[in-house]
Parts: structure tokens; sequence; C-alpha cells
């Protein structure tokens, strides 16, 4: 029997990302879905050593589940959209 999917949407706007500092996350406001907490967070990195040696700088995206592990096996699958 498959288990039914528990689908929900965050949505947040990071700003002033061009003069924020350099290994510094941002995050948006802890948000609560089926009882589990979730938040976004955006890392910039700066001089990173990129393809041929040259530097460059980039972000890191991800979504943040601080629930603790211990009610078993359980996976999340995510879809970012960036505009």
């Amino acid at each position: 029997m498959e288990i039914p999917k528990k689908e929900f949407v965050i949505r947040h706007v990071f700003k002033d990302v061009a003069n924020m500092r350099e290994d510094c996350d941002l995050h948006n406001i802890e948000e609560e879905h089926f009882n589990v907490p979730w938040s976004v967070v955006f890392r910039k990195f700066c001089n990173m050593k990129l393809h041929a040696g040259r530097l460059g700088k980039y972000f890191h995206i991800y979504l943040r589940c601080p629930k603790p592990r211990e009610d078993g096996e359980w996976v999340i699958e995510t879809e970012t959209v960036l505009k």
C-alpha cells in the first residue's frame, strides 16, 4: 500500500543578497507543515575556485528541517524555483 504524499509550498524572497557577507546564512522564518518545522536557508560563497582555476561567486539554497530522526525513516523530495 502506497503512503499518501504530503505536499506544501514555502515562498521567501531574500533581499540585498549582493551585499550579503560571505559564508553567512540567511534563514526565512520557520514554518510548520504537518507538525514538522521547516525553513529555507540561503548561503553565499565568494572567491571559490571554479573550473580552470578561476575564482567566482556562488550560492546554496536548501530546505532545513530540524525535526529529530526519532520517528523512523522518512523521505523529503524538493522542487526549487529561482526567479
